[in-house]
């Protein structure tokens, strides 16, 4: 079985925003496709959300309901993902 390795915010920003170019390409270079979010398609749906909660949020509400937990907040955006609540 192949190694596995977990990327950085610095790796992923230059996925996401190809800025600066010459970073992202050097990354899909590197790493030839082979990127996967670890919590699979919750995390595509959080990278691809325009409105509402932040990808931030998202991602941190997305960890506790894999561990079946909810989460508190005082942010109204937050709030309305579905396993967060209002503090």
């Amino acid at each position: 079985m192949a190694r596995r390795y977990g990327i950085d915010t610095s790796i992923l920003v230059r996925l996401l925003t190809r800025d600066p170019e010459k970073d992202f390409e050097y990354c899909t270079t590197k790493l030839s496709g082979l990127v996967a979010p670890l919590t699979g398609r919750s995390a595509v749906e959080a990278l691809s959300a325009t409105r509402g909660a932040g990808l931030l949020d998202r991602l941190i509400a997305n960890d506790y309901s894999r561990a079946k937990m909810d989460t508190l907040t005082l942010d109204r955006r937050m709030a309305s993902l579905p396993t967060v609540r209002r503090l």
